[in-house]
């Protein structure tokens, strides 16, 4: 008897000369589904199936050897019965494989594209360093701002900060009622509010206790009933004025000059502040022409020091290239010099708090 899998159509292959038992069994209801695919799971099953010759109908174990045009199904002769499931799997993969490279060539478009751009663009590195004295150093910790458009052009806003005339720190402690202990404490570290360096056990107690800060622990350890919580919390206790008064009246003031300058220059203000050694970094920018600025004057020993230079920006300008150097002192080396104005002496009657 001969066995053909599940292929009526396969030559040699009668399902009549099966047993009439055998037939629903090795032949289910959806076995024409299968054979689309290339592969008859019904083949598979039978008495002996393993142990069959070619020459007797299946040859599993010679599936990774058969040539082209071999089948699963063989006839009593030997000869193999054409299958096409092989082509089916390679027609059905190509439209995938397709697809995937056009992806592919997409992403490398779009790297391409995106790397272009970094060439036009550039960088300025500021190196600011200040002479105070007989000694030079950075100028840590102070902002700086880049304002489009020559010098020129921003004429009317540049006028406008070389002629303000700011209140210092000092005179707004002053005026605000605060001891000298805490105008010392602001002015050693250069301190726009109490919480750009932190309080010590000596600030507390002994010779050089702040009176304020001394105050507001004493509140803070009767309100907590801790004076440990007390010394966490002092700032809160602090009066606003003391606290950080002088900090957003210059933050008003510059704000308000930043939407001038960006009304005149027709693009946003971009700031950076320098680290401890001065430096800083303004990156990602178009060519062009600008204006570095320091938009508020800065109390540097017993002056304001005010920046506001001209300086041009070229396509592939990297910070790895010699530093653009601020001072407020004229060298061959500087770029940008501050103009200098000493400091206003401070009438404590007639200082008005911002």
């Amino acid at each position: 008897m001969l066995r053909c899998g599940f292929d009526s159509k396969v030559a040699g292959c009668n399902r009549s000369a099966l047993p009439p038992d055998v037939r629903p069994w090795l032949y289910p209801a959806g076995a024409n589904r299968f054979h689309v695919v290339g592969y008859a799971p019904g083949a598979a099953f039978g008495p002996g199936i393993k142990r069959q010759s070619p020459d007797r109908g299946q040859s599993p174990r010679n599936y990774g050897r058969r040539t082209a045009g071999q089948s699963h199904c063989l006839t009593s002769d030997g000869k193999a019965e054409l299958l096409r499931a092989r082509d089916f799997r390679r027609k059905a993969y190509r439209p995938f494989c397709l697809i995937l490279i056009g992806f592919v060539l997409a992403c490398v478009s779009l790297a391409q594209d995106s790397r272009t751009p970094s060439n036009s663009r550039g960088v300025i590195r500021l190196r600011v360093r200040v002479k105070v004295g007989d000694s030079t150093k950075g100028l840590s910790r102070k902002r700086f701002f880049l304002i489009k458009g020559s010098a020129d052009q921003n004429k009317s806003f540049i006028d406008t900060v070389e002629h303000q005339a700011p209140l210092t720190r000092d005179c707004f402690y002053r005026q605000a009622g605060a001891s000298e202990a805490l105008i010392k404490w602001l002015k050693e570290s250069d301190c726009e509010s109490v919480y750009c360096r932190e309080i010590n056990a000596d600030d507390l107690s002994g010779p050089g206790a702040v009176p304020e800060f001394q105050s507001a622990l004493m509140a803070g350890e009767k309100e907590l009933g801790s004076r440990d919580l007390a010394r966490k919390w002092l700032t809160v206790n602090l009066p606003e004025n003391i606290r950080e008064g002088y900090y957003q009246s210059r933050q008003r003031d510059l704000q308000t000059l930043i939407k001038q300058a960006e009304t005149i220059s027709g693009a946003s203000v971009i700031s950076v502040m320098g680290d401890r050694n001065g430096t800083a970094y303004f990156t990602d920018l178009e060519p062009g022409s600008y204006i570095i600025s320091s938009i508020l004057p800065i109390e540097i020993g017993d002056s304001f020091v005010s920046w506001n230079c001209a300086v041009s920006v070229k396509p592939g300008d990297l910070a790895t290239e010699r530093p653009l150097l601020i001072s407020n002192k004229p060298d061959k080396n500087v770029k940008c010099v501050g103009v200098e104005k000493p400091l206003p002496v401070c009438d404590i009657t007639s200082a008005k708090t911002k």
